[in-house]
């Protein structure tokens, strides 16, 4: 595709998965990258996966090291996808012992925007993003979302950089964010397929009709006070919160006029006599009735939408059609 060069491939798994290299420049920003992708995965029902590096004045096509990185990140992919696992968008995973550059692990993310950063595919590929440091903790602890809103806050990227920079710092030290996360407290639940958003109106959640029992079922063991932690996309939403020291929220992003829904990275459901919501840290947290608690599983059971009104917001379900995309 336009902006992409293809260079040389290699097998890894002999005749069965390969990788490819191809030169390009990153979007938005125009930087130059290296772009890895895989091909054969597509036969055994995974997606291709994507790594794409941020080229070095030293690099060249023959260089080991980015190449030596994508066939590490692509054989885990097929290590998990071998053992039964499949890797989606908003799957991580946490390295047994660390990669060269200190990478502790990986999240696959599906960044629709991002297009320009691989080769044209019957079916998006997912993006590898590697980890560095804390980032692989506080991803299971505090979910994708607010890690790579940290990294698109720190490259100035919105939502964040489908690429990797060797020469980046970590983003998170998980000792200090224990202490000043309301997330630290509670139980959190991983829904990379919900969407999450809102004004001072409305929240808006979004639920794939496929994933709306799925949902449910998480809710019913975890119970109230559960935190969701959504994707770290959205489908509309073209600012989202950023986690930073305090509770005040802070944004990236390119904010439209009027009363714009911006992406949260959490989602609280509270259980108490006073309904109220509120939009604190990078997220929002409600409190519905216990009828409320009960009507609203029972919908996302049977695949419909639910609303209430919680304190001066509405809170809105949304059960969607199809998959979303990023």
């Amino acid at each position: 595709m336009a902006g992409l060069t293809w260079l040389r491939s290699a097998d890894l798994i002999p005749n069965t998965v390969s990788v490819n290299l191809f030169e390009g420049w990153a979007t938005p920003t125009g930087r130059p990258i290296w772009t890895f992708a895989s091909s054969g995965l597509a036969r055994i029902g995974q997606r291709e996966v994507v790594l794409s590096v941020l080229r070095e004045p030293v690099d060249g096509p023959d260089a080991a090291w980015p190449f030596d990185l994508a066939l590490r990140v692509i054989r885990e992919a097929y290590r998990q996808v071998d053992g039964g696992i499949f890797v989606d968008p908003g799957a991580h995973t946490a390295l047994a012992d660390p990669w060269e550059s200190g990478i502790t692990g990986l999240v696959y993310e599906e960044f629709g925007a991002g297009a320009g950063l691989y080769p044209a595919m019957p079916v998006p590929p997912v993006i590898a993003i590697p980890l560095l440091a804390d980032e692989t903790r506080a991803v299971y602890s505090f979910g994708a979302a607010r890690v790579l809103t940290r990294l698109g806050a720190q490259a100035r990227v919105y939502p964040f950089p489908a690429y990797f920079d060797r020469r980046r710092n970590p983003v998170f030290r998980i000792d200090d964010a224990w202490g000043e996360t309301t997330l630290a407290q509670r139980p959190v639940l991983h829904a990379p397929v919900v969407e999450v958003a809102g004004n001072p109106s409305e929240v808006r959640i979004s639920v794939p009709a496929a994933a709306a029992g799925t949902l449910a079922a998480g809710l019913r063991v975890y119970g109230p006070g559960v935190a969701i932690l959504p994707s770290a996309t959205h489908s509309v939403a073209t600012q989202r919160y950023l986690w930073t020291s305090g509770f005040l929220p802070a944004t990236i992003g390119n904010p439209p006029r009027g009363l714009p829904l911006i992406a949260g990275n959490f989602m609280i459901l509270q259980v108490g006599e006073t309904p109220a919501t509120t939009i604190f840290e990078d997220g929002f947290s409600t409190v519905l009735a216990h009828r409320q608690w009960d009507e609203l599983l029972t919908a996302l059971e049977n695949a419909r939408g639910y609303r209430w009104r919680a304190g001066d917001m509405d809170v809105v379900v949304h059960v969607l059609a199809d998959p979303i995309l990023g």
